[in-house]
């Protein structure tokens, strides 16, 4: 995919957030069934996903695009593969989300409240 970090790079940098800033919220998006993609890639995935603990995640399948260098690869990936890699994903994500909003309770936070919703039921950030 062309990406210019990697597994390691990724770690340190989330050991350093979570060092120098202790509440840090950190959110990322991961795709699965890139062509290509070994069982044992996405178990590195996995894992990293596990270790790494996000408080939010999301997650895609790969979809291939006419005229790109990876719709041309060989090597494509199951619809039915990418989907259970990706309910797996969700599924170990939704477990991390729980563990980390639990040990959030009895905790007090600081927030900014920059408007309503246009219906006033929510607020957030409206533009």
């Amino acid at each position: 995919m062309n990406r210019k970090s990697n597994g390691d790079s990724i770690r340190k940098l989330i050991q350093k957030l979570r060092r120098e800033i202790p509440d840090v919220i950190i959110r990322t998006t991961v795709m699965v069934g890139f062509p290509g993609e070994t069982n044992e890639d996405f178990e590195e995935l996995y894992q990293f996903v596990q270790e790494a603990k996000f408080d939010k995640l999301g997650a895609f399948s790969y979809s291939k695009e006419e005229n790109t260098p990876a719709a041309r690869l060989k090597e494509q990936i199951h619809p039915m593969t990418k989907k259970s890699r990706y309910n797996k994903i969700m599924q170990l994500q939704q477990t991390m989300a729980k563990q980390n909003l639990e040990n959030k309770i009895g905790n007090t936070y600081e927030v900014f409240i920059e408007n309503k919703t246009f219906d006033g039921k929510y607020y957030g950030s409206v533009k």
